[in-house]
């Protein structure tokens, strides 16, 4: 199970948008409540997602008792090539533009946000498409693994512990050693914004690559992927 929620995880955990959002808030002239309650939104999003999806997977009918279905394989190859190509789709638009691409507008609002706003807004980060197939092909491994229901809750836990440790980790920083963190968190807003499309295409491509990769092995019968 852990080739499976690690990768989708750490892809989560290096997802730029809610990362920068994080920095905005914090780079704000009162960070401290904004901040962590974005982390604390961003986190139980993530957690009533990918549980929605795996109970939804333990739902469908079929015996998973020695082995996960097959359907499972296919959604990964699935949402890994929808990855893929949003990937391709993105550096062949990015050739055309003579500049780096900017992050979208609508994430500069997160560095004027309140506590509540914050929150609601570490909310919605959850339902960005990117997000949501990272969820959902996560959700529906441990949903239709053949484990325990606690199994299944440790698999879930340690998706979102990986999934949001980035976030957390900046707000963490931030509330421990405020002074020495906020150069480097400057530093760091400001060397994503400069290379956004280039992370969001290796990010992409790469987890995309590795759900294809885990599907396809899957279905040809060998033991595991290594």
């Amino acid at each position: 199970m852990l080739w499976y929620v690690l990768p989708l995880a750490i892809a989560v955990a290096l997802s730029i948008f809610p990362v920068l959002a994080a920095l905005l808030l914090l780079l704000a002239s009162n960070p401290t409540k904004p901040s962590a309650s974005y982390a604390v939104g961003w986190s139980l999003g993530l957690i009533v997602l990918v549980s929605a999806f795996a109970l939804g997977a333990r739902l469908m009918p079929g015996d998973t008792a020695r082995s996960m279905p097959s359907w499972v394989h296919y959604v990964e190859i699935a949402v890994g090539a929808v990855l893929i190509v949003e990937g391709l789709v993105s550096a062949m638009h990015q050739r055309r533009r003579a500049t780096p691409t900017a992050p979208p507008d609508w994430l500069q609002v997160a560095s004027s946000l309140g506590a509540r706003r914050a929150f609601a807004f570490g909310v919605f980060m959850n339902v960005r498409p990117k997000n949501l197939a990272l969820t959902f092909a996560a959700g529906v491994a441990i949903g239709a693994a053949p484990i325990t229901l606690l199994a299944g809750g440790l698999s879930i836990l340690l998706f979102v512990v990986v999934g949001v440790s980035t976030v957390v980790g900046l707000v963490l920083a931030n509330v421990l050693a405020p002074r020495r963190v906020r150069p480097l968190l400057r530093t760091l807003h400001a060397w994503l914004v400069s290379n956004a499309s280039l992370v969001l295409r290796l990010s992409f491509a790469v987890i995309g690559a590795i759900l294809v990769a885990i599907g396809v092995n899957a279905l040809s019968g060998r033991s595991s992927l290594l």
